[in-house]
């Protein structure tokens, strides 16, 4: 296996655990975490420690630790600076950050982190039950809508067709 299939199999593992614990479904998180715990015991992958408690709680605090650990390692925040910082007033809202990332599982980490730090703000697509943030996407980004129902607008569509065809 590939570093990179490694990665992207301990991605979709780590999401599978953590989509478990936020749905409290407690046989789906124990398939999840013996599923993550064999592939952690099989791939070095630099992320110690594997999910020995299959609660919600511990689940989702193991899963926090991954995610930030691979996040720390493969994203960067870059300072950025705008016109309005060579005047004394207006100083601090002249500096601005971004993001960059090593490759997209980076993006992908990181958005995910995004997705757990979000402080509960988060919804279901009514179509695909997908799990959707409600926060904003980057701290200077707009604010999402509470009442948002879709995740996409493909989800929208297949809602609405599959509401016409019944």
């Amino acid at each position: 296996m590939s570093a990179y299939q490694g990665e992207t199999a301990l991605a979709w593992f780590i999401l599978k655990v953590y989509e478990a614990a936020l749905n409290r479904d407690e046989e789906r998180l124990r398939i999840a975490a013996e599923a993550l715990d064999g592939f952690l015991g099989r791939w070095d992958d630099g992320v110690s420690g594997a999910i020995v408690e299959q609660d919600v709680g511990s689940a989702l605090i193991q899963v926090a630790f991954m995610v930030s650990k691979v996040a720390q390692k493969r994203c960067y925040m870059i300072p950025g600076f705008t016109d309005e910082i060579v005047s004394l007033e207006t100083l601090t809202s002249g500096i601005r950050s971004s993001w960059e990332f090593d490759n997209l599982l980076g993006a992908a980490y990181l958005q995910m982190w995004w997705l757990m730090s979000s402080g509960g703000d988060v919804t279901r697509c009514e179509h695909c039950r997908r799990i959707m943030s409600l926060a904003r996407p980057h701290p200077n980004g707009r604010k999402r809508r509470r009442d948002k129902r879709f995740c996409s607008d493909s989800c929208r569509q297949a809602c609405h067709r599959s509401k016409n065809r019944s």
